[in-house]
């Protein structure tokens, strides 16, 4: 098995038990939209994996993914996932065969201000007062019925 953990991610203790005791072929995992712990507004992958047997394909994939960002495509790992998936290179879709959702406080790191927030988050998830461990999971769901709120009326809208 292979398996292949991005640099810039924060990965909680659960999030790393699931990755690696995932069963064999060829896997993603991430989270497909917003973090409702972290209040990050968009999907992201943390890792994927892949067996002996799906090795051919990832390669197959992976060239797919290349060419098409030498004609000027994006080539992130996010095309890699929807090629892997059987969708075109653009489409936006989630395939929970590959899939795997990491619904959590593992999340994506991309400047200084969010690995300080990470480092915040993290000393009071590891805390060992349940006060303070208790006052992150209150404020990570304080933000949760404005996010649904939010995703209810964009889907409303457009159906008018």
């Amino acid at each position: 098995m292979t398996l292949v953990l991005l640099g810039d991610v924060f990965y909680t203790k659960r999030a790393i038990e699931r990755i690696v005791s995932y069963p064999n072929g060829i896997h993603v995992f991430g989270r497909p939209g917003t973090n409702l712990f972290t209040g990050s507004p968009y999907g992201e992958i943390f890792a994927f994996s892949f067996d002996r047997d799906g090795a051919d394909e990832m390669l197959d994939n992976a060239d797919r993914v290349s060419a098409d960002a030498k004609r000027g495509g994006r080539g992130k790992i996010w095309e890699l996932y929807r090629s892997l998936a059987g969708f075109s290179l653009d489409e936006s879709r989630t395939d929970h065969r590959i899939f795997v959702p990491i619904h959590d406080f593992t999340d994506d790191i991309d400047s200084p201000q969010e690995d300080e927030r990470v480092a915040v988050r993290y000393s009071h998830l590891t805390s060992s007062s349940f006060v303070t461990r208790g006052y992150l999971y209150c404020v990570s769901f304080l933000r949760t019925p404005h996010y649904l709120l939010r995703r209810f009326f964009r889907r409303w809208k457009r159906r008018r």
